[in-house]
């Protein structure tokens, strides 16, 4: 019996690790952005060149302030692979991406780089770290 229940609460901690990170998208950071949307992309429907095999999950979100952003932050099974992608993806204009440990960050604006986006990212890079 102790190893049955064991064995689900390891099922059920494997679960909660691979939720996706909606936190770290706080709904006001740096420069005067405040989240307008705020979304679960199942890994088969990502909108970027990268294999589904390699995701966990992809959070995505909308900001507003001194201009508009589309966040998209995909948690990847291993830093390793975010570092591959970034290094070998060609960011089309006006999108930023980068990898931050177990995480890769797309970043897309409509118009020219909206004011305050270093401060933004920061912010962002600032919560993915504590979601380790």
């Amino acid at each position: 019996m102790a190893r049955s229940t064991v064995l689900l609460l390891l099922a059920f901690l494997v679960a909660c690790k691979s939720k996706p990170p909606t936190d770290v998208l706080p709904e006001v950071t740096g420069g005067g952005w405040h989240r307008v949307d705020i979304r679960e992309i199942p890994p088969q429907a990502a909108p970027d060149p990268i294999s589904p095999r390699s995701i966990r999950s992809i959070v995505a979100g909308t900001y507003e302030g001194p201009g508009k952003l589309s966040v998209r932050v995909y948690h990847v099974v291993a830093p390793a692979i975010g570092l591959e992608l970034v290094q070998r993806w060609r960011a089309p204009e006006n999108v930023a991406d980068y990898y931050e440990g177990p995480y890769i960050v797309v970043i897309s604006w409509p118009e020219s780089q909206p004011p305050f986006l270093q401060e933004f990212r920061d912010d962002l890079n600032t919560r993915l770290r504590l979601a380790r």
